[in-house]
């Protein structure tokens, strides 16, 4: 077996299961799920329901957000659902703009 056989199989793992993210990754993907379900959606929606898991809860509820000086899971979700660009994936938020700024904080009021 060759010496660098585990690093480059390590590297290769590393790669493979990684992915550029915009900011933490537990409120981007709440963002990435609201936006997916935005996508689908075509009439006015009352509510955005997010369940998550204990461990992502304790990680999303008080991250900032990039660009916001507002953090938690309710303003992850509201940025996502008026992005609603699903394919951008984890990079989702980097497409905040001030309108989906001022939307987001209408969905949250």
């Amino acid at each position: 077996m060759n010496g660098h056989e585990p690093a480059a199989l390590l590297k290769s793992l590393i790669l493979q299961e990684s992915q550029p993210a915009i900011g933490c990754t537990e409120p981007g993907r709440i963002a990435l799920a609201a936006a997916y379900a935005s996508s689908l959606v075509d009439e006015p929606v009352e509510s955005i329901r997010v369940i998550v898991s204990p461990g992502v809860h304790k990680n999303a509820r008080s991250v900032g957000l990039p660009g916001l000086d507002r953090s938690g899971i309710d303003v992850a979700a509201a940025l996502g659902w008026v992005i609603g660009k699903p394919q951008l994936g984890l990079e989702l938020l980097s497409a905040i703009t001030p309108e989906h700024k001022a939307a987001a904080i209408e969905v949250l009021a």
